[in-house]
């Protein structure tokens, strides 16, 4: 997904559960300044400015439980939680600006889907799906920008105003309903 922010940035966001192989997460944030990044290896997130200097923030995976205990904490004294609902809005907002943008979801060839059945469980995956995501990462383009065939680019959303999900739910506090 591209997103270009009200003030300009642009975001690119690759994601997907139907890869083989488990890459994620990584980000790379490119500022005027900087540039601050994260991967498995080296498992935290670093910054490199412009001046040759660096800062390392350690790794967010450290302690995962510490934001389900700060938020029973919260919950118990009345704290602020760690992740408000008005921080879930922006994804909220960005995710029904991805499914407004195309009229009907695309369905990948049958014979890039495979499947591995074991006793317990089944796993589906797109084969080529993650090359092709973690390439578009690397170039900062969509699967639809490089040529994959079965890849289909969305249209333009202006989420400015938006008040209605695409079901037809209104936001709360819009106004309108």
């Amino acid at each position: 997904m591209r997103v270009r922010t009200q003030d300009g940035a642009e975001i690119l966001f690759f994601v997907s559960h139907a890869t083989g192989e488990t890459v994620g997460p990584v980000f790379r944030y490119e500022f005027e300044r900087a540039v601050v990044e994260f991967s498995r290896d080296p498992g935290r997130i670093i910054a490199r400015f412009s001046d040759g200097s660096g800062k390392i923030y350690g790794c967010p995976e450290d302690q995962p439980e510490r934001k389900l205990w700060r938020s029973l904490v919260a919950v118990r004294t009345g704290e602020p939680v760690p992740c408000r609902v008005s921080a879930a809005m922006a994804q909220t907002l960005c995710v029904n600006g991805a499914q407004e943008s195309v009229a009907q979801i695309a369905a990948f060839p049958p014979d890039l889907i495979a499947v591995k059945a074991t006793a317990d469980s089944e796993q589906v995956w797109v084969r080529g799906l993650g090359e092709v995501l973690t390439r578009g990462y690397e170039q900062g383009r969509l699967p639809s920008e490089m040529g994959t065939p079965w890849a289909k680019g969305g249209r333009t959303v202006s989420l400015r105003d938006y008040r209605q999900f695409p079901s037809g739910l209104i936001f709360p506090g819009s106004g309108t309903g």
